[in-house]
């Protein structure tokens, strides 16, 4: 098999014997709370707000990490539409109509 794949066995069963290293735990830590704050907010929150609430926990990282997992993770917030802005009754175009 490690002809096929063209790896050394040496490479091979450092591979297969090595634990996680510390910053990848902390990654698959964050991407379970990334993805539970996000379901929890119905899919509202962006990397912003989700910052924030990690930050609550205890967590240091920056807003752009957190988007970057969020990309991974293929999360997306929705984005709210605004309402179309009214003119006041009569006015059009800053005219007053007579």
């Amino acid at each position: 098999m490690c002809i096929v794949f063209q790896v050394s066995r040496s490479g091979y069963y450092k591979w297969r014997t090595a634990k996680p290293t510390p910053q990848a735990i902390l990654k698959a830590l964050l991407l379970k709370r990334i993805a539970y704050h996000f379901d929890a907010s119905q899919g509202r929150y962006g990397s912003p707000k989700i910052t924030i609430l990690l930050e609550r926990e205890g967590y240091k990282i920056s807003e752009r990490t957190i988007g970057k997992y969020m990309r991974e993770l293929g999360l997306r917030s929705c984005n709210a539409k605004r309402a179309p802005q009214s003119t006041k009754k009569g006015q059009h175009n800053g005219k007053e109509e007579h």
